[in-house]
């Protein structure tokens, strides 16, 4: 019962990443370019004259559009939309049961460890006291 329950589980987050960030993105992209061309450049004359095959319009299309997308994409991770991905991280790892119960609270004594160590060799242990005070106060932990 309990293997069948796992396996269930795991599937179906494997079936959630397949088809949202795989399939259903392809689709997305497909009907797209699809749903424009077939509703909007067939319907102005211009257009049509600028593109009469689909084929040219997507090739066109891509090439138009894979440069801005990977700007947006690099904003995301490392530039201008960065804060976004920073609050998605914190959320992921705020509500992951693995970072609050395990990894958190296993790390804390070694890091008071370490400040041990650094004190006793006369080292600047600041940024690992910093540390241990933001890891206490983001996840709720108390002093042992």
């Amino acid at each position: 019962m309990k293997l069948t329950k796992r396996l269930f589980w795991r599937s179906w987050h494997y079936w959630r990443i397949g088809y949202g960030m795989y399939l259903s993105y392809l689709l997305g992209v497909i009907t797209t370019f699809v749903s424009v061309y077939y509703l909007f450049v067939k319907s102005i004359p211009v257009l049509l004259h600028m593109f009469p095959n689909f084929w040219i319009f997507l090739v066109v299309g891509t090439v138009i559009a894979v440069p801005p997308t990977v700007i947006i994409g690099w904003g995301h991770y490392k530039g201008f939309l960065r804060n976004a991905f920073k609050a998605e991280q914190d959320i992921g790892t705020e509500s992951n049961p693995y970072t609050t119960r395990i990894i958190a609270p296993v790390n804390l004594p070694w890091l008071r460890l370490l400040v041990d160590i650094g004190r006793q060799l006369k080292l600047d242990t600041h940024e690992v006291e910093s540390l241990i005070t933001i890891t206490e106060q983001r996840f709720e932990l108390k002093k042992h």
